[in-house]
Formats: C-alpha cells, sequence, structure tokens
C-alpha cells in the first residue's frame, strides 16, 4: 500500500524515533511510504485533507496523541475524496488506540497493519463545528486536561491526569453548571464530569462508557451529578469495572443527537473548544478506519 504518515513529534512522551522507526518496519513489509512531520495547531487537519484531495495515497497514517488523531479526522472530513485512516499510538494519551487494541510496537504494528487489520467504517461525532473520534468532555474531566502541564504530561504519561484529577477533586470549584437536552432526556443543574463518547475507552478507563461501540450509529453519554463526596469516591472505585452506570448519581444513555450549554471547559478529544453551548450529533460510518 502507499502509506502517508502523519506524525506529531511533539505529542505526548519522549517516544524517540517514532516516526522513522515505524517507516522503516513499513518499508520492510513491502508499503511505499511518505512522511510528514506536524508543526503546530491544526497542521495534522491541513495535511490530511491535502492528502485527501491529491489522492495519491491508500491511506493516512497518524502517530500521536488523541489530539492528532482527532485533526486528522477532521482534514479527513474536509476533503471530498476520504481516504482510509490508521491509528498509531504516540502522545500522552491514546485512547482510541487504546479502545481498537493497536499494537504499540512499530515492527508489531506494520506486521498488524500488513496482515491483520481491515478497513471498515466507523462513526464518528461533530460538536459544533469540529468533528471528532473519540469524545466530547466538560467538567472535572476536562478542567483536567487544561491544568495539566505539557513537561508533566511528557514525564509521566497518562498518570499526569490522576495527579491532576487528585487536586481538582479536593478544590472548591469541583461542581459546575450544565444543560443537558435530547430527544429523551433532559437535566438542568451541577455536575462533576459530563462526557459524549464514542467508544468505551477514556481518559485509561477502559469502561467509563462501557457499551459504547464506533460503529452502531449512537454515542453514549455519561453524566455524573452532584452529590456526597463519598457516593463521589463509591463511583470512582466502580470506573473500571463500569458499574458505576448503574449508580443513582449517574445517569447514562444512547443518543444521536443532544445540545450541552455549561459554564466549565469543553473539549474534543482532549483538546479545547472554543465554545461552551454546542449541539453534539452522531455521524453513522463516517470514515473507513484500519483495525
Amino acid at each position: 500500500m502507499r502509506i502517508h504518515i502523519i506524525h506529531n513529534p511533539k505529542a505526548g512522551r519522549l517516544l524517540g524515533n517514532i516516526g522513522e522507526d515505524l517507516a522503516l518496519a513499513l518499508l520492510h513489509h513491502g508499503h511505499s511510504v511518505s512522511y510528514y512531520a506536524t508543526k503546530g495547531s491544526m497542521n495534522a487537519a491541513e495535511e490530511a485533507k491535502r492528502q485527501c484531495d491529491l489522492g495519491q495515497v491508500d491511506l493516512l497514517l497518524a502517530i500521536g496523541g488523541d489530539g492528532t488523531l482527532n485533526e486528522v479526522v477532521n482534514g479527513i472530513m474536509m476533503s471530498e475524496n476520504k481516504l482510509p485512516l490508521a491509528p498509531f499510538a504516540g502522545g500522552t494519551s491514546n485512547d482510541f488506540c487504546s479502545y481498537l487494541k493497536i499494537p504499540t510496537n512499530p515492527e508489531d504494528y506494520a506486521e498488524f497493519l500488513t496482515n491483520k487489520a481491515q478497513a471498515r467504517p466507523i462513526d464518528i461525532g461533530l460538536v459544533g463545528d469540529r468533528y471528532f473520534i473519540n469524545v466530547v468532555a466538560a467538567g472535572m474531566l476536562s478542567e483536567v486536561a487544561h491544568k495539566t502541564g505539557a513537561q508533566l504530561k511528557s514525564i509521566l504519561g497518562s498518570f499526569a491526569y490522576y495527579v491532576e484529577g487528585l487536586k481538582e477533586i479536593v478544590s472548591s470549584d469541583l461542581y459546575k453548571e450544565i444543560e443537558i437536552e435530547s430527544q429523551d432526556y433532559h437535566y438542568k443543574g451541577k455536575y462533576v464530569v459530563f462526557l459524549v463518547s464514542n467508544s468505551h475507552t477514556i481518559g485509561g478507563f477502559k469502561n467509563l462508557a462501557p457499551d459504547a461501540s464506533i460503529n452502531d450509529g449512537y454515542l453514549n453519554a455519561l453524566l455524573i451529578k452532584k452529590a456526597p463526596f463519598r457516593n463521589l469516591l463509591e463511583i470512582a472505585t466502580q470506573l473500571d469495572s463500569g458499574d458505576h452506570v448503574d449508580n443513582k448519581y449517574v445517569d447514562y444513555f444512547t443518543t444521536k443527537n443532544l445540545c450541552i450549554s455549561t459554564n466549565s471547559h469543553m473539549d474534543v478529544d482532549g483538546e479545547e473548544l472554543d465554545y461552551k453551548k454546542s449541539n453534539v450529533q452522531a455521524i453513522s460510518k463516517a470514515i473507513c478506519c484500519y483495525y
């Protein structure tokens, strides 16, 4: 295959020459490889659109964190010629790659892409005018993402988010205001975390949205409402198992469309959004992804 790598070399932990290593591994498996290193914000989106418009390669391989993957997806969606996507983890947070169980070693990945992976249609989401592949979040999850320093992320990886999370829990501004409205659901009040997810892996947790699927045509919404501290601790202990969705302070539902309004930060695939009120919708089978 003709593979074009879009690599964010500044994403996450210091992974050495991960882009070069992956390119060499793919060449050894008989692929034709071209390479592009991003230089700034939305550069990956611009390059993805350019390659889609040119139509001279067979797929786009995104190396980076969830934010880099988000940019590549947005670039693909801006083009009429939507090339298939192949994600490879290369950042602090790689939730979508974790969800797909993508190999993290370059040689293993080259073998996987060559002999096992298939291009399959997947759903994505749209919040305002920004597409997302994994999650839109508001509240503590989003606040933590914005308060975690880049240097701390690079050194500690996803553990950095838990460090900031503990600090956020004991802060005085834990509870935010939100209004959520969909065809079958309405809530207005205080909350801790709200997210709309395409996969079940968010923030390093494997079962935050337990039955979420990237090919069912729906998004999964999760709201953790204001609760006594002891109940929040109980919810925290249930996150790994997915039992939190049955907690009385948690609302969990599937949706194709909803509206969010909040006084908190919102982010899309870990990157900050400029607005605090927006419509969110599922887009069924929007792109093809190799996994």
